[in-house]
Parts: structure tokens; sequence; C-alpha cells
């Protein structure tokens, strides 16, 4: 497909996902489109059927589907790089390969939208939780890994119909699968985060939303499987919290996030507060402990602080 016929680029990450490719494919293949789009699948070395799957629909669609088999396992980011360095579309979006889309008109509603409001730099929409936890796994850590109380990710993320910086930073959840954004430049954005393997996709969103708001739509157009082989559950919940952690200071050092250091502040307690809260965190030596809570027992000042003179000023009129 040439360069001039694609409007939109659109990634599907794949690690051994055989049980869910046939149905992440009939989403992508079954959109109503008025437009061009390519599909770039990278598989990320499977040892599974997954490599078998989506050769097949290469070959089905040549036209529309390109694909890459990689012989190594390189994990989320590289194969973020991969698809952006390839992908031809004026606008991009992402989804793992063992999410879906479920609204074919999903793709025409957003493109549309992002095409007559040029101030935004991307939309997104609800997304429903099909989630699979083990028998077993009730209690403790794991059972706060799962999201198995919802059926939406509106259940326990409140949208406005414009979404912010401050939005993001409160960790309200954009559903990775449901964002439609502008190609921009993202070598920077590499640069900064290529270490940072957990929610990459949260720093992909607050990378973004430096060029612009994001626009939500309150309806469900996709499906999040929430189930025990996926890439995040490979990770213990200390890892996350403190992998967010750093993620945020760098934010914090951002020139553009510096506008907003109430919400990094805040953001920051509220990371140490849910690490310092995790049952697990009695695993960790005493130093570590004292220095979390140091940590925590600073930014909460900090963010106090800030918010304070962010009242007064607005009081005052400066």
């Amino acid at each position: 497909m040439k360069n001039d016929q694609c409007l939109l680029s659109v990634g599907v990450f794949s690690h051994n996902h055989q049980a869910w490719l046939p149905k992440v494919f009939e989403g992508i293949l079954s959109q109503n489109t008025d437009f061009a789009f390519e599909v770039i699948v990278l598989d990320d070395a499977s040892t599974d059927a997954s490599a078998e799957i989506i050769s097949e629909q290469a070959r089905l669609h040549p036209e529309q589907i390109r694909m890459v088999l990689n012989c190594k396992n390189q994990g989320p980011v590289l194969q973020a790089q991969q698809f952006i360095s390839m992908a031809q579309g004026k606008y991009l979006c992402w989804l793992d390969a063992d999410d879906c889309w479920t609204y074919p008109e999903k793709l025409q509603r957003q493109i549309d939208f992002l095409e007559k409001n040029p101030e935004y730099s991307g939309c997104f929409h609800d997304a429903a939780i099909i989630s699979e936890m083990p028998a077993g796994a009730e209690n403790g850590e794991y059972e706060m890994r799962f999201h198995q109380h919802w059926k939406t990710y509106s259940q326990f993320n409140t949208y406005q119909p414009d979404f912010f910086p401050w939005d993001a930073l409160q960790r309200k959840i954009i559903p990775t699968a449901s964002l439609v954004f502008r190609k921009t430049e993202l070598t920077p954005f590499f640069q900064k985060f290529s270490c940072f393997q957990l929610s990459i996709s949260w720093a992909v969103h607050l990378w973004l939303l430096k060029t612009g708001k994001f626009r939500y739509f309150n309806e469900v157009w996709s499906e999040y499987h929430d189930h025990p082989e996926g890439f995040s559950k490979k990770y213990s919940l200390i890892d996350f919290k403190i992998n967010n952690i750093m993620m945020l200071e760098v934010f914090r050092e951002d020139e553009y996030y510096c506008h907003f250091a109430k919400d990094v502040y805040k953001a920051l307690t509220q990371e140490y507060f849910h690490l310092l809260s995790l049952p697990d965190i009695r695993t960790v030596n005493k130093a570590a402990f004292r220095k979390y809570l140091k940590a925590y027992e600073k930014y909460a000042k900090l963010a106090t602080k800030t918010e304070i003179t962010y009242f007064r000023k607005q009081f005052e009129g400066e």
C-alpha cells in the first residue's frame, strides 16, 4: 500500500496469542471505512501457532496486512518502535493481540472526529473487560491484578468528554486498543523510555497529551481480555509500582510537565501510597521500606504545598 493511499496504520503486537488472534483479525477486517488503512502485525517470537495464523491472514489479505515475525523476543517497547518505523499512515493505533474491536464503525467514527478537530491529538472510547481470573486466586495480591469486579473501564475510571494531561496523571486508564492518535515524532520518547517495559502505554499517552487533548467517546467499542498469561501478569505489583514511579520521575523533569507540578506530585504520592499498601511490601528489606516511606512523605508535602500555591494564585487572580 502506497503512503498516499494510507490514512491509518494499525499495529498488532502478538506473543503466544493464538487463542485470540482469530477474533482480533475479525474485528479489524470487519471495519467499515471510506479510507484505506494498513495492518502491521508483529509477532514477538511466539512458541505457539501465532505465526501460522498471522501468515495465513497476510496471505489472504496481501494488500492490507504486513507481518514481521521476530526470531528473538524483544518486548513491547521494541515492538512499538518497529511498528512506528514501518507505519505509513497519518494516524496510528495499536492493540495487543489478546484485545479486539467489537464495533465495525469504530475507526470511521474516530478518524472522522480527528479530521474535523485538529486541536485534538487523539481520541478513545470505553472498553469491555473479559476477566479470566483462575480458580483459587480469590485472595491477596493476585486478586488485585485482575478486574473481575468490573465489566467496563468506565466503571472504575471517570471520564469527561475532554481528556487532559492531569487526567492521565490521575491514572484514569485509557484502554490501549481504544486510542487512535495523530502520527507524531516519537524518537525522543523512545530515547527516554526505552528501558521501561511496564505501563508503556500510559507513558505514550502522557507524551501524546503534550501535543493536544484527547476526546472520549462514552461507548464500548472494544474488549480487553484480562487473563493470567497477559504480559503485565508476569511481574509483581511491587515491580509495577516502582516502574510507574520511575516513569513519573522522568515526566517530573520534562519541560512541559513542569507546568503540571502539582499533578505530577499527586501522582507520585498516589503511586507511593499504593506501593506501601501492597501486601507484599513486607518482603522488602527495612532500608528499602524506609526509602519508600520517606519518598511518600516528601511528595505528599510537595503535592500539598504546590496545590496550596495553585489555589492562592487562582483566588488572587495571578
